[in-house]
């Protein structure tokens, strides 16, 4: 096998170009992670531990006890119908399975964003917030509370989040969550202006989180071309 080396001024110029790159992206790394932390360390303390009626954290002005009830209490939870993979297009609406989107169909089967749990699956238990027009499969469980005007979503997702849902699996090859055991979830619910105050605030951090990381992928993208550009 033949190998091209230029010479030494060039190469120390390449190597110093993308040593810069990589610090660009360990940099970004970085700050990604700075983010998780800090929405983590909110969760853990802007909800209250088990038994409790008031969070650790609150924002001023709201001093009234939680509410608690079951997650069957304030949501309607299903599996929606799976479609099989060879039904899955190219374009059209969005597929959500388990834990991410995985192709899209020729229509939608909720309108409008809605709360999942991964059902099966190495990953049960991973809430997640699906913005709709979508088709949801039934690899989720479905935490549907478009009737329930005292529930605001994103607060919902976010308390989810905090919860470690994973507890409530049954199953052994087959790790899985059942409606029966997930409508008995104890959750605890303040104001509904409290609710939304929560939500917007971890909907901030969970956009920032995705701003910083799709800056990551353009400096990883940009590496990449370059190291297809630069050798023959």
């Amino acid at each position: 096998m033949k190998f091209n080396f230029p010479n030494e001024d060039e190469a120390n110029r390449i190597g110093i170009y993308f040593e810069k790159i990589d610090n660009l992206i360990i940099s970004q790394r970085k700050k990604i992670n700075k983010v998780k932390n800090i929405k983590s360390a909110y969760l853990s303390e802007m909800f209250p531990k088990e038994g409790e009626k008031y969070p650790k954290k609150r924002f001023e002005g709201f001093k009234e006890p939680w509410k608690e009830y079951s997650l069957g209490e304030v949501g309607n939870l299903y599996q929606p119908q799976t479609i099989s993979r060879t039904s899955l297009q190219s374009s059209g609406i969005p597929v959500f399975g388990a834990n991410g989107y995985i192709g899209y169909y020729s229509n939608a089967n909720h309108e409008k964003d809605q709360i999942t749990i991964s059902a099966r699956g190495e990953n049960a238990g991973n809430p997640s917030y699906v913005v709709g027009p979508v088709w949801i499969t039934g690899n989720s469980m479905v935490v549907n509370v478009d009737e329930n005007t005292n529930i605001n979503k994103k607060y919902l997702y976010s308390y989810l989040s905090s919860q470690r849902l994973e507890k409530y699996i049954t199953g052994g090859a087959q790790p899985q969550l059942t409606r029966d055991v997930l409508n008995k979830v104890p959750i605890q619910v303040p104001s509904f202006l409290e609710q939304e105050k929560i939500g917007q605030f971890f909907k901030n951090l969970d956009n920032q989180i995705s701003i910083e990381e799709k800056k990551l992928a353009k400096l990883e993208n940009l590496k990449q071309g370059y190291l297809n550009d630069m050798f023959v």
